[in-house]
Parts: structure tokens; C-alpha cells; sequence
């Protein structure tokens, strides 16, 4: 467990729970035995006076979601992200997101996130992801709502980096706080969408696949029928009006990032859906 706290005053039996806490827990992280030490820790902190970011780490249960949610502000949903090898990560350990997010969407709420680990973009050529891969790590973590902590070494930071990392369209989806979940999970093109307050949606189209496929949004999987306008967030450009679905050729292990407008007068199918498995 990883906690950012600064502990003003300690009594001695406070004292002695934080020792016994850290004994628990060592170096394996926070499991379903420590609920009730999670529970602990965050009364303690909430008596502190102080706003405290409280995140629990890692690899968390999906089946105690409510009970992290209830007392943290975020966990880890999966292992390290760093491959521990000759670069920081690689495409495999960036592309495990894919299956283990969206079991944690409905958890994802101000007050509280999942954290897939930290963003490995910010360290050139030695990040280990090619520029499409280190451009889809930012766009699922976008998309998902979940923190941008990056994991690099900035004295390394190239222009392309750079860039990637300060897209003001794409840290907005981030802050919108709308967590996206794919129409299907387990194919190699995948279409992820969050409906917006505003009656928008923020759709990410994903190629897993070792070389460029088309990826297709069908507006009837977002839950409404006709026309929409559509805007590639990554390069602030908007491509017109489509009707029915968007279609894009996404590079391998590559993906686009949109902002859909349905048009007025459009059709719904039931009432407005919300991204929530």
C-alpha cells in the first residue's frame, strides 16, 4: 500500500497501529485480509485535519471494489506496468489494460479512481513503446479517467514526449472524469465510449493488432441512431458529419481519440445510456 500522508501528531496507540500496519502489509500490497486495516488507516487520516490523497496498492480485488471505494481515493487495478527489463514497459504490459479496466467502472466516481499504474511517456526512445503505442497508453488512461502520474525520468523528455503529454483536449477528457468501457471486450479492435453531461460522447477506437485494421464506431452501440459530427480530439480537428457509425484505419497498436456530437433530432434507443458494465 502507498500512502501520501503527513501525520502531525501521533499518540502512542496510533503509533503502535501504524507499526503493526506496516508489519502486515511489507511489500505484497493490500488484499482482501486488510479491509478492515484499510478502514483504519482512512478514519486515522480523515481525524488528521489534512486532505489526504489515500491510494492503495496493487493489483486490487474487483470484488471488494466497494469497500476501497469506500474508504481510499483510488487503487491500483493491476501488477506493475514497468516490464523490469531493458527499457520501462512494453506493448504487453500496456495492453493487460484492456481486459482488467472495465471490471472497475463502476466504482470510478469523484472521490475515488482505479489507477492502471503510471504513464510510461516522458522518456524517448528508452520508454520501450513505439510513439502510436506511448499515444494509446495516454488515450485509455484518458479515457478511463485515471491519474497521470508519470513513471519517467523527465531529463529524458524528447519533443514528441512532450507533446503527447501536454495535449490540452486529451488531459480534458482525463479531467472530465467520465470512464469509458468498450462496446466488447477481447477483440483486437475495440470501441471504447463514455456519455457526457453535455449529451456528447468521447469515443476511443483501439487496433491490438500486430498491423493496421479499421476500427468502426456504430452510433447504435452508444445508444443513439442518426448523425453526429465527430472530432479528432489527438489533433484538434473536426471531420465533418457521419451517419449511422465512424470508421478510421488505426495503425497496429494504435488508436483515435473522438468527441461525438449527435445531431439534434437524433434518435435514442431507451433512455440515455451511461458507460457502466
Amino acid at each position: 500500500m502507498f500512502l501520501l500522508a503527513e501525520v502531525l501528531t501521533l499518540n502512542q496507540t496510533r503509533l503502535h497501529t501504524v507499526a503493526h500496519c506496516c508489519r502486515r502489509f511489507g511489500s505484497d500490497g493490500v488484499g482482501t485480509s486488510d479491509a478492515a486495516d484499510v478502514q483504519h488507516w482512512s478514519q486515522a487520516l480523515d481525524q488528521s485535519g489534512r486532505t489526504i490523497h489515500f491510494q492503495l496498492s496493487n493489483s486490487l480485488d474487483v470484488n471488494n471494489g466497494a469497500t476501497w471505494k469506500q474508504y481510499s481515493n483510488g487503487w491500483r487495478v493491476d501488477g506493475d506496468v514497468e516490464c523490469y527489463c531493458s527499457t520501462l514497459t512494453n506493448w504487453n504490459n500496456v495492453s493487460q489494460r484492456f481486459n482488467d479496466l472495465p471490471a472497475w467502472v463502476r466504482y470510478d466516481s469523484p472521490g475515488g479512481w482505479g489507477d492502471p499504474d503510471s504513464i510510461e511517456v516522458g522518456n524517448g526512445s528508452s520508454n520501450g513503446l513505439t510513439v502510436d503505442e506511448r499515444r494509446t497508453q495516454l488515450t485509455l488512461w484518458s479515457i478511463s479517467a485515471a491519474p497521470l502520474i508519470l513513471g519517467t525520468d523527465l531529463t529524458h523528455m524528447d519533443s514528441t514526449d512532450l507533446s503527447l503529454l501536454t495535449n490540452d483536449e486529451v488531459l480534458g477528457v482525463d479531467r472530465a472524469g467520465r470512464p469509458a468501457h468498450p462496446v466488447k471486450q477481447g477483440a483486437q479492435q475495440q470501441t471504447w465510449w463514455a456519455y457526457n453531461s453535455d449529451g456528447t460522447y468521447t469515443v476511443g477506437l483501439f487496433n491490438l493488432a500486430g498491423s493496421a485494421a479499421n476500427v468502426t464506431a456504430t452510433w447504435s452501440d452508444l445508444g443513439f441512431t442518426g448523425s453526429a459530427t465527430v472530432r479528432d480530439v489527438w489533433s484538434h480537428t473536426d471531420l465533418g458529419s457521419s451517419n449511422g457509425s465512424f470508421t478510421a484505419s488505426v495503425p497496429s497498436h494504435g488508436s483515435r481519440l473522438l468527441k461525438v456530437t449527435p445531431a439534434a433530432g437524433h434518435g435514442t434507443i431507451g433512455a440515455a445510456m451511461v458507460s457502466k458494465l
